[in-house]
């Protein structure tokens, strides 16, 4: 495996950051990896693509599943690193390590693992944290045909998973608060106006439909020629709210009772706006 003339230092180890003179500097005759000229082809050309790369990456070699990362998982390591590079992959993830073994045993049977959301508890800031990943564990094989390592690209998605239920947390909030107001509410989805929500005091006023999915026009076909499926079209299209006070409309006092007379109902409001 050719080398810098000058440095020795093997081309697959050029470049790479941090990591990559981390690497470089390691003393890799002392570990089983061995010097890194005397790395197996398979291993050279992953270590090579890792350092190039800005998706986190590491490479878990050997028996003791010997790790080499880049900078980008530097970061997601934290605390861990630069003490991590080196290391055995199970010493480095120690609080993990239940989570990883059955993952492991899939990798040795030469078994590709891949998942777009782990939940793990990790300890890599000196306290427990939840975090989300997805990645993929990809056996490698040796010269042999044995499986001698794996290499992973992974995405740490704890950010997007927490917005996520923040903003979940957030509309189940709203939505209890719906659910109590005095006032009739609902709120419609997409230029049909599919019923998502209907609050107690809606059901009251114009009786228990099952509105939830249905489109305004099934629910309320009473409405007809009354103009508020064109104010919705409208309001939709233009994004602009609309309010009305003492609007009338005719509707029938239940949906049970198609044969009863319709009686007129004034709407105090009316304000939708596009999502």
């Amino acid at each position: 495996m050719r080398g810098n003339a000058v440095t020795g230092i093997p081309r697959f180890l050029a470049g790479g950051g941090e990591t990559g003179n981390l690497i470089r500097a390691h003393g890799w005759a002392s570990t089983p990896l061995g010097a890194p000229k005397d790395w197996p082809q398979s291993l050279a050309t992953l270590v090579e693509v890792m350092l190039s790369a800005n998706q986190p990456m590491f490479v878990a070699w050997g028996q003791d599943r010997t790790i080499l990362y880049n900078d980008a998982y530097a970061e997601i390591l934290a605390a861990k690193h630069p003490a991590a590079m080196g290391g055995r992959f199970l010493d480095v993830w120690t609080e993990i390590r239940s989570d990883l073994e059955p993952l492991l045993a899939q990798v040795d049977a030469g078994k590709p693992v891949h998942s777009d959301d782990i939940t793990l508890i990790m300890h890599r800031r000196g306290y427990p944290e939840e975090t989300h990943f997805s990645f993929s564990y990809t056996p490698v094989r040796d010269e042999t045909g044995a499986v001698a390592g794996f290499f992973c690209p992974c995405h740490e998605t704890t950010g997007q998973v927490m917005a996520e239920r923040r903003v979940a947390d957030e509309t189940r909030r709203q939505r209890r608060m719906f659910e109590q107001a005095p006032g009739f509410i609902c709120t419609l989805r997409g230029p049909e106006h599919v019923f998502e929500f209907v609050n107690d005091a809606h059901k009251r006023l114009f009786g228990d439909r099952g509105l939830v999915g249905k489109t305004v026009r099934e629910g309320f076909p009473d409405l007809v020629g009354q103009g508020f499926y064109e104010l919705l079209d409208r309001v939709y299209a233009t994004g602009e709210r609309y309010i009305a006070n003492g609007l009338p409309a005719r509707i029938r006092p239940a949906p049970d009772a198609p044969d009863a007379p319709e009686r007129d109902c004034l709407l105090d409001q009316l304000a939708r706006m596009r999502a």
